[in-house]
């Protein structure tokens, strides 16, 4: 999964506009913070939905 981050975020670097939408069940708070932890250290665009 790591590299896939990689790779959006070279997309979004090169002015590619790049949104991730992450799903998970509802009242999920651990996949949830995991999202959020990968939004901020890839500093991509994510929409959170469950």
């Amino acid at each position: 999964m790591f590299d896939l981050f990689k790779y959006l975020r070279s997309l979004a670097m090169n002015g590619k506009k790049v949104k991730v939408i992450w799903g998970s069940e509802a009242g999920n708070t651990d996949m949830l913070e995991t999202g959020m932890d990968y939004q901020e250290i890839y500093e991509l665009d994510f929409e959170f939905v469950s």
